[in-house]
């Protein structure tokens, strides 16, 4: 089978702005991080595979070194891409400095003549590197896990990274090799099959991780309060029905702990509604922090927490409630140079281990204790009969 190079770069030029146009369509408000170096490397690397199909009538110097120059920059922009969607974090200096020294060693070898094959290695050399220090960009801190997508990206960049590494190794015996083949070789193959892949799919498959990641933060703003950063009451009502079922297969107990902050009103009232603000995100955080890794606090309303307990009866619910109320005693939230300190009345119920009690139930039960808290004087904890 004859092997036509002019025509994979044609294919490659081609899907390369495809990309870049698809790309260039996702800017705009809701785009994501990453999005404009994304697409300015599949200007790059189209404008690269330009170059290497007018190299017959280019400039030597220019059909060598422009390409090259082009494939390095299109790399360090992928990994800047990679890098701001991942973790939100700038472009590194050492991605900037290793092209411009490439560009500036490439040049002084096709001043002294350099071999081709010398020049191939060092260009792999560096497109390998980059390329890899986008896989890690990829899978750092857990990425993978966060958008499972992901993993078609870091497979694109991981094989053309192998190629690249591989056409190095393969190359390392021909490195006196003082021209270009005529007929392109194996290692040809090796690069450029795997810049077909990186063209065709680079653009789709950060896309594609930019929508799994919308997704997510939509399904987590519909279950999450926007102040304080807790769940919701329509989090809180879907996770009761998980943890009754649960209860019941397991003959466990559950039970449900409702906050109140005493005289919220008067805070509101003397410093402001911004300082009010300011003690539910605090009062949050500290809620939050005294449960259970497993336990949900979710915002119930206004100044109202709830607390779902997993296996927990009415004496270990009212244990935990106790060291809320204790949490809440010792908070200082300091605004505006006033320090403001909360009380909370607490009600707590616990569940049957047959779970036969609805949620409703178990709710107004918990409610109803913690009117009983407040009736006796509040800053206190009271269980349900």
């Amino acid at each position: 089978m004859t092997f036509h190079f002019d025509t994979l770069l044609c294919l490659e030029l081609l899907c390369t702005m495809t990309s870049a146009f698809v790309l260039a369509s996702a800017r705009g408000p809701s785009a994501p991080p990453g999005i404009r170096a994304a697409t300015l490397s599949m200007v790059c690397l189209g404008a690269a595979f330009g170059l290497l199909l007018a190299r017959d009538g280019a400039p030597e110097w220019l059909s060598l070194l422009g390409p090259n120059a082009l494939f390095w920059l299109s790399a360090a922009l992928m990994h800047h891409a990679h890098r701001a969607f991942g973790s939100g974090r700038g472009p590194v200096r050492w991605t900037a400095a290793l092209v411009a020294g490439s560009v500036t060693g490439f040049s002084a070898m096709i001043a002294l003549g350099a071999p081709y094959g010398v020049r191939a290695i060092s260009s792999s050399l560096v497109l390998a590197v980059l390329l890899w220090a986008s896989c890690f960009e990829l899978a750092r801190e857990g990425g993978l896990t966060r958008e499972p997508s992901r993993k078609i990206s870091l497979a694109l960049m991981g094989i053309s990274a192998s190629g690249l590494t591989l056409r190095t190794l393969l190359l390392l015996p021909s490195w006196a090799l003082a021209t270009r083949p005529t007929t392109p070789p194996f290692q040809m193959l090796v690069a450029h099959v795997p810049g077909f892949l990186l063209a065709q799919g680079f653009g789709m498959a950060f896309l594609l991780m930019h929508r799994e990641r919308s997704a997510a933060t939509a399904k987590a703003l519909a279950s999450t309060d926007a102040l304080t950063g807790c769940a919701n009451r329509r989090a809180l009502e879907a996770q009761v029905q998980v943890e009754l079922a649960y209860a019941a297969r397991k003959k466990r107990p559950c039970a449900v702990v409702i906050a109140d902050l005493d005289h919220f009103k008067k805070v509101n009232d003397v410093h402001g509604h911004a300082a009010g603000d300011a003690v539910l995100v605090e009062a949050a955080r500290l809620l939050r922090s005294s449960v259970r890794p497993g336990d949900l606090v979710a915002r119930y309303g206004g100044e109202e927490f709830c607390v779902l307990l997993r296996d927990a009866d009415s004496t270990l619910a009212s244990i935990a409630a106790e060291r809320l109320c204790a949490a809440l005693r010792g908070m200082k939230c300091e605004v505006n140079g006033a320090s403001i300190s909360v009380r909370a009345s607490v009600g707590v119920a616990a569940s049957p281990t047959d779970g036969t009690e609805p949620w409703e139930s178990l709710f107004r039960r918990a409610d109803g204790a913690l009117y009983r808290a407040k009736e006796q004087g509040r800053d206190r904890v009271v269980a349900a009969l």
